[in-house]
């Protein structure tokens, strides 16, 4: 009888065990995933502050943030927020109150500028202040600085709430830098994608956060793939949609070839003969997430391989050119739930994102 009732004793006492290690288990994973999401806010926070310093705009640099972001476990940009800071000192190392103009800040003596550009946060974050940024300087006179902070809400990765009524714990971090250069650097971020001034309604364009419609069936084909110069391998493809840095880097017109600067009414070579490679397909999972904001060219004319404004010339494939005619940002999504940003089914063909503005910048 004594031997039943030790038996039953062992298996409560297991039991316990069981659960208050299954509980210890739980905790070093979420401490462990919390410490990644740190590190990866941290890196996000320093690779958008450190591309801003060499004159980058605040929104080349939100992309940049954003994308340095996406390495977050579950990561979802619904969760992130994202703060452009700049800032100038005056004799005595102060910073002033006000922001001035992006014209004006080289001809002030100071100034503070702090921009929400995204997420659905605050306008201002709480962990960083003008007092902080001051600090930070150590009284350094006539200096430009540059800087990102980040707020990420972390999610647990097996359900449980971090707060009583649920919801995530917030990670934050920002980072601020001297501005290295002065001129502004030659052209912008741009995804190796082109659509049609009818797909966005160019010039009125929609509401912010407009689903786009189905892609405009142009001469040239419905989705123009880009090379920014005459390399069309896959590797380059994959290579363009995973640094979208390579617009600056790699550009040349194809109806001038001294033009490296992408512009309104360049020429921007097709790329259609790879775009149904396997690891072209992987690097669009892993480079084109939901939720990504990327800027992608408009184009009006179609042309051939040397195209000009009197004579486009005839479009064949891999030998077509587009010409741009302005800049869109959109922000992409999975609208059918299917795990998909692009969608080809029959005659439609979508792309999977909502429309946030054209942008006039570049």
């Amino acid at each position: 009888m004594f031997k039943h009732k030790e038996k039953g004793q062992s298996l409560i006492e297991l039991t316990f065990f069981l659960i208050i290690l299954l509980i210890l288990i739980a905790g070093i994973v979420e401490v462990g995933a919390i410490l990644q999401t740190k590190l990866a806010v941290v890196n996000s926070a320093r690779e958008g502050a450190r591309f801003g310093a060499q004159s980058a705009s605040d929104e080349d640099i939100t992309m940049v943030t954003d994308e340095a972001t996406s390495n977050v476990i579950n990561y979802t940009s619904d969760n992130a927020d994202i703060w452009v800071i700049r800032a100038k000192t005056d004799e005595d190392g102060d910073i002033g109150d006000t922001c001035v103009p992006v014209n004006e800040r080289e001809a002030a003596e100071t100034y503070w500028c702090l921009e929400h550009t995204m997420g659905d946060g605050p306008a201002m974050p709480d962990f960083v202040t003008k007092d902080d940024i001051e600090v930070s300087l150590k009284g350094v006179a006539s200096t430009e600085v540059v800087g990102v902070a980040v707020a990420y809400d972390h999610q647990s990765i097996i359900g449980l709430p971090y707060a009583v009524g649920g919801g995530g714990m917030p990670v934050t971090s920002y980072t601020v830098m001297r501005i290295e250069r002065t001129e502004e650097l030659a052209g912008c971020l741009i995804w190796p994608l082109a659509v049609h001034e009818d797909t966005v309604n160019w010039p009125d364009g929609f509401p912010r956060g407009t689903d786009l419609p189905d892609i405009y069936d142009g001469a040239a084909g419905t989705l123009g793939w880009l090379r920014w110069n005459e390399d069309g391998s896959a590797g380059a493809l994959i290579n363009r949609l995973q640094n979208p840095s390579s617009s600056r880097s790699e550009y040349t017109n194809p109806a001038d070839e001294d033009d490296h600067l992408l512009d309104v009414g360049d020429w921007v070579w097709g790329d259609t003969g790879v775009s149904n490679a396997n690891d072209v397909r992987n690097a669009l999972n892993t480079a084109l997430q939901e939720g990504k904001h990327i800027r992608i060219l408009v184009y009006g004319r179609v042309g051939g391989i040397a195209p000009t404004d009197e004579t486009p010339g005839e479009c064949n494939g891999y030998n077509c050119s587009y010409e741009i005619v302005g800049f869109v940002t959109i922000k992409l999504k999975d609208l059918n739930g299917n795990g998909k940003v692009f969608e080809v089914d029959g005659a439609n063909k979508r792309i999977e994102a909502e429309f946030v503005s054209f942008d006039y910048d570049c």
